[in-house]
């Protein structure tokens, strides 16, 4: 008799593939052990574009974009098909005419897609939706609703949409939509309505596209967040006291903040202080992220911007007040390699000047950025990490009990440089050839140097500093 893996070995092998599509394939061929958990992979995700062009419309044709609703009905219809059971998530965007059958062919989809638990609604205006759709939709057992470039005319609109949610809704993610009401009451009337409503996330892209929505939050004693997400593209006061004012209503209920900065407001930077949020009604945060700081394109906006966004950081982190129970702290920089890589016809030239026991002019745009971004004093700063109390080895247990072990999280602090364009040989070059005088310069500060995720992304991480000591060999 062949021996077999138990299903669940089996299954917990092919969940290690979950991010390989060809592996999946070929282990969906294989046997019929393997299909089913392949298939719930392969099909976890699902895009479908709802159009109809206007010969189509009238004649009855059907779209040939495999992201088109009548193609995925030819695949749900099919006899023995189990793909439905595998979609747990369903992207769904609209053209600008509907096809007659809609009614018809929603119900379909529906009766087949009984396990999507996440939907996401993108790039539309509410009005133009058929109301036959927003009932089908919402009438999905779903717990994770997400809607970017979503456009409301009114606040009538909105506050139906709000009505519409379906009662096993756990996570709402908003990004970029956009509300012409100022109606703000009438929101919040729809959000009492709903009794008590718990976020696991609230995102939005930009703070001001869903003001009048997260203003009767404010208003709310009937809701709690988890984890709250925000983006800001141009900071003024009033935008980051009204910031301020989420974190002082819900900080208590909050384990995670993010802090997304787009370019444009980093590039504000040398006009301005950073928009600090307040963090002292945060008393339960987990994780905080700071994303994507961006220090410009230069050898002078690394020098006059990176001191700044520094500052900037350590005003929020000390703003938090007990960060014994932070488990995560994580930072990203950003830098842009387009004009460095066009005025730079020699690199490999210019990556002799990135000896760091030279004596070479600072101000000179002939020195590669991350030269300037490892000479900066980490030591000032990585004394005032080290003082945080995330990094005390002796706040967590010398012996574990196995009872508490599925509790534990591991503690770190990453500090992230990220580069765009990705596939930039400047920024290789760098990277190949001198890499290790970079992870001695900074671990010699206090920092020591992982690399995650390929050459275009440094990871700082203190929690490991004794293991990657072990690693790093000079």
């Amino acid at each position: 008799m062949d021996r077999i893996l138990a299903p669940e070995l089996l299954d917990q092998v092919i969940d290690q593939l979950k991010d390989d599509k060809q592996s999946l394939l070929a282990t969906s061929l294989s046997c019929k052990a393997m299909l089913y958990r392949s298939r719930y992979h392969l099909f976890d995700s699902l895009e479908v574009t709802i159009l109809a062009d206007r010969s189509g419309w009238s004649q009855g044709r059907t779209s040939t974009d495999p992201r088109s609703l009548s193609t995925l009905l030819e695949i749900l219809d099919a006899p023995y098909s189990s793909m439905g059971r595998a979609i747990q998530s369903l992207i769904i965007s609209f053209g600008f005419y509907f096809p007659q059958t809609l009614p018809t062919d929603l119900s379909r989809v529906r009766k087949n897609l009984p396990n999507v638990r996440t939907l996401h609604w993108r790039d539309d205006t509410w009005c133009d939706i058929p109301d036959v759709f927003k009932s089908l939709v919402f009438g999905l057992s779903i717990d994770t609703f997400i809607i970017s470039g979503v456009w409301f005319q009114n606040t009538a609109e909105l506050m139906g949409m709000i009505s519409m949610w379906p009662g096993t809704l756990q996570s709402v993610v908003m990004g970029s939509i956009t509300c012409s009401g100022d109606d703000t009451e009438v929101i919040g009337d729809a959000l009492i309505r709903r009794k008590n409503i718990h976020f696991q996330t609230l995102h939005s892209a930009s703070t001001w596209a869903a003001q009048n929505l997260f203003s009767s939050l404010i208003s709310s004693s009937l809701i709690t967040i988890d984890r709250f997400i925000v983006g800001l593209r141009f900071p003024d006061e009033e935008e980051v006291r009204w910031v301020n004012g989420m974190l002082s209503k819900f900080g208590s209920s909050f384990s995670e903040v993010v802090h997304q900065l787009p370019a444009p407001v980093a590039i504000e930077l040398r006009n301005r202080d950073l928009p600090v949020f307040n963090l002292q009604d945060c008393t339960n945060l987990r994780a905080l992220h700071i994303q994507s700081i961006y220090l410009g394109c230069s050898m002078s906006n690394i020098q006059e911007l990176l001191p700044l966004a520094i500052s900037a950081v350590q005003r929020v982190i000390s703003s938090i007040p007990n960060p014994d129970l932070l488990e995560e702290i994580k930072i990203r920089f950003e830098v842009d390699l387009t004009e460095l890589d066009a005025t730079t016809s020699n690199p490999v030239a210019s990556s002799a000047a990135l000896l760091l026991d030279s004596d070479t002019d600072n101000d000179s745009d002939c020195v590669p950025f991350l030269d300037q971004f490892a000479r900066f004093d980490w030591a000032e700063f990585a004394k005032f990490l080290l003082d945080i109390p995330i990094l005390k080895h002796t706040s967590l247990p010398t012996i574990p009990n196995h009872s508490d072990l599925h509790l534990q999280r591991p503690r770190r602090i990453h500090i992230q440089l990220g580069a765009y364009p990705f596939e930039n040989k400047l920024f290789d070059e760098i990277f190949a050839n001198h890499y290790a005088q970079y992870v001695q310069y900074i671990y010699s500060n206090g920092l020591s140097l992982v690399e995650r995720g390929g050459l275009n992304e440094l990871v700082f991480s203190q929690v490991e500093y004794e293991n990657l000591y072990e690693v790093i060999r000079w």
